[in-house]
């Protein structure tokens, strides 16, 4: 009996011990630290349920200590009860159990035997390990949790001898502590359909008339549960609803508007520029970055510049097959990512198609593509994304636009030349810079 104990215990605390491990990042974190929800949605909260199955007995008629503990041929230690819970979170909540049974066992060695009856019932708390294991994982099919228990026993026992003679009555009630487990599988919005296992150790060593051994009797259930869920909301706690969830993320859109909306006037403006809008913004230098965007606004006309406008360093500028033409450390262009992604976007190809042009202009010219990433996540990890953002430029000026890969030198920076420690998106980003 003790073994089952510790074993449950040590489980319980181990699960306890892994949940209290540092977790890894996770959107909902970032968005539940930046915003308050002030939708609380409610949930269902209260289930009853209809128990039926087996009454385990451990005591000094049994012939173990485990399953299926004292049994008697030709009997059938049955019983049958109600469990009715409430979950005042997604964590944890309360129950109460009543069962009534029969309980009898005859011993190998002697032949004695007792039969009885018992009434249980029982206050507990019980604790959701689908969720505190799993919480990120919403409306699941399956629930498991843990519950310790505690409250009385009312029997009546009576012993025999193997030659069917009395040995004593024992009538009483008596207190309990138990742990139990239950598991459950969603057959719909209101019903479910699980098992119940029990152990009880009780304060008495009289359940079976019995006093001979070192230690009081104790009984479990091993229970078929059918479950019914009360309440008219949508969500129920028992399978980790995601409401509250996407409540965070519209406050957290909220929040956020007057970003939007002024990140949306600005890709008005730049789809103005590019002939996709009714107005045209004004480049006075001519160098096809409008002033909006131009670092350096009085270029002169013809001066090759980057995405930025500012003007490309040109050491020599005629056409030499042999040598390059621009200074080294000279940045041709950048070409930016979304998060952990390593796909060129579409509205980069027209920048990938100046650096091929200008590599094109001047055959003696060689590059590095060098990769960088923002400062999330492990240096292996970056490291290897950086090699892949650069290998997908790469991939382009060579299958794109014909330029020999021996002229493209690639570079994997990780993330250990971040450009800011402020805004993570310039530094997802690859670098074009000339030898």
């Amino acid at each position: 009996m003790r073994k089952v104990y510790v074993l449950l215990t040590i489980m319980f605390l181990y699960t306890g011990f892994v949940n209290a491990q540092p977790s890894t990042y996770r959107l909902s974190d970032e968005i539940q630290s930046d915003s308050s929800a002030t939708t609380k949605t409610k949930y269902n909260s209260w289930d009853l349920s209809l128990l039926v199955g087996m009454q385990n007995y451990y005591g000094d008629l049994s012939n173990t200590n485990f399953l299926p503990g004292g049994t008697m041929s030709g009997k059938f230690n049955w019983n049958a009860g109600l469990k009715l819970r409430y979950h005042f979170s997604r964590y944890f909540g309360f129950q109460g159990n009543f069962t009534y049974g029969s309980m009898a066992a005859q011993k190998d060695s002697n032949k004695d035997y007792f039969n009885g009856t018992t009434m249980d019932f029982d206050l507990g708390v019980f604790i959701n390990m689908t969720t505190l294991l799993m919480p990120k994982s919403y409306n699941k099919r399956w629930y498991w949790d843990i519950n310790f228990n505690f409250g009385g026993n009312k029997y009546s026992s009576e012993a025999f001898n193997g030659s069917d003679q009395s040995l004593g009555t024992s009538d009483d009630l008596i207190g309990n502590l138990g742990i139990g487990s239950v598991l459950m599988y969603r057959l719909g919005d209101k019903w479910d359909l699980g098992l119940d296992l029990r152990v009880n150790s009780t304060g008495s060593d009289m359940l079976d008339v019995i006093a001979k051994g070192k230690s009081n009797d104790a009984y479990g259930h091993i229970d078929l549960i059918i479950g019914y869920t009360f309440g008219k909301n949508k969500e129920t706690y028992k399978w980790n609803p995601m409401e509250d969830e996407l409540a965070a993320l519209w406050d957290a859109v909220n929040k956020n508007s007057d970003n939007i909306d002024s990140l949306d006037q600005r890709v008005s403006k730049l789809e103005a520029y590019h002939g996709q809008g009714d107005e045209t913004l004004p480049d006075d230098d001519n160098d096809g970055v409008p002033n909006e965007f131009d670092q350096s606004p009085n270029t002169p006309e013809g001066t090759m510049v980057n995405f930025q406008g500012i003007p490309i360093p040109i050491q020599d500028t005629t056409i030499n097959n042999n040598t390059s033409s621009s200074a080294p450390g000279s940045v041709l262009g950048s070409v930016f990512f979304d998060y952990n992604r390593s796909t060129v976007n579409r509205s980069d190809y027209k920048r990938l198609a100046s650096v091929a042009q200008y590599l094109k202009m001047h055959d003696g010219a060689t590059v590095k593509i060098v990769g960088h990433t923002d400062k999330k996540g492990s240096d292996e990890y970056n490291k290897k994304l950086s090699q892949k953002r650069s290998e997908k430029v790469q991939s382009i000026l060579v299958d794109g636009f014909g330029i020999d890969s021996s002229r493209l030198e690639i570079v994997a920076e990780g993330k250990k030349t971040n450009l800011s420690e402020k805004y993570d998106d310039v530094n997802r980003r690859v670098d074009i810079i000339v030898k």
